[in-house]
């Protein structure tokens, strides 16, 4: 029976993380170096689907696009301040590889387009993106500590997780559990990005935005749980942020339409409410 060897990957990936977890619980950190010699265990002496296993490893491997930048790039440290040279001359070198079939032989013209475009590999481990599903078993065990029911979780999804302190806690232990956030030093920026999203700026851009309102934020006096969800929901975009990995990461689908509509019925509700209200005591 012939088996998938992206899949075989994905599975080991999955093993991994669940034995090489973290004090702060799900994060994993891991470098170049160490997923190379994961890989050596896998596969045969010089096999041609290295890059793809390191790529499936480190998180920064998609089935239909490939490689993706943002997680790769933070295993290098770049020598040239030129973001536009190196986006041309990376694109250029990488559209050959986005029509081939295999995925070892694509994974492998990749990585050698983007190690010749960055500058030096960075040694020290890196942020290892978790993927959708693990994200999901994290909200999931956040919730078991926490003593809330599953059912509730789900309703507290409908409302961006922003319903009572129970939601806001839950939320707060979810961003705390993947090492992206603490209640001393705030979210840190640079897993945000890896782990969330919000490509369409870089980073030091979102960086920027990003800490402009949580210094706000923080400067609000608000209690840890609410300053979590309000930091998550206020500060990132709506549509890559960890609220919305939380939200909809583990569906496999955007939801947002229809949690957008649901919630569009309910104001209906209460603005036909608060008209009827209104109208009853000018009568009155």
């Amino acid at each position: 029976m012939a088996i998938n060897v992206l899949t075989v990957f994905a599975v080991l990936g999955i093993v991994n993380f669940t034995i090489a977890g973290s004090p702060l619980g799900a994060m994993v950190l891991k470098s170049d170096k160490q997923a190379k010699s994961e890989c050596e265990a896998y596969l045969k002496k010089k096999d041609r689907c290295e890059d793809l296993c390191k790529a499936t490893v480190l998180r920064y491997w998609d089935k239909c696009s490939g490689i993706i930048e943002v997680p790769f790039a933070q295993h290098f440290r770049r020598d040239n301040c030129d973001s536009d040279y190196y986006y041309n001359g990376t694109l250029q070198c990488v559209s050959p590889a986005r029509k081939m079939i295999d995925e070892c032989h694509q994974a492998s013209h990749e990585s050698k387009c983007l190690e010749q475009s960055y500058g030096s590999p960075v040694r020290s481990p890196q942020l290892a993106p978790l993927t959708n599903l693990q994200a999901s078993n994290v909200l999931e065990s956040c919730a078991n500590m926490l003593g809330i029911d599953p059912d509730m979780v789900e309703l507290y999804r409908l409302f961006d997780f922003d319903v009572d302190s129970n939601s806001r806690c839950l939320f707060r232990c979810y961003l705390i559990r993947q090492g992206l956030y603490s209640d001393v030093d705030g979210p840190n920026l640079d897993r945000m990005y890896v782990q969330c999203g919000g490509y369409d700026q870089f980073l030091n851009d979102f960086k920027a935005s990003a800490q402009e309102c949580v210094d706000n934020l923080r400067s609000q006096c608000l209690d840890k749980c609410t300053l979590a969800i309000r930091i998550a929901s206020d500060c990132f975009p709506r549509n890559s942020g960890p609220l919305a990995q939380a939200l909809f990461g583990d569906l496999g689908f955007d939801l947002n339409p229809v949690v957008v509509a649901f919630k569009n019925m309910i104001y209906s509700f209460e603005d036909v409410f608060t008209i009827t209200t209104t109208t009853e005591d000018n009568i009155v």
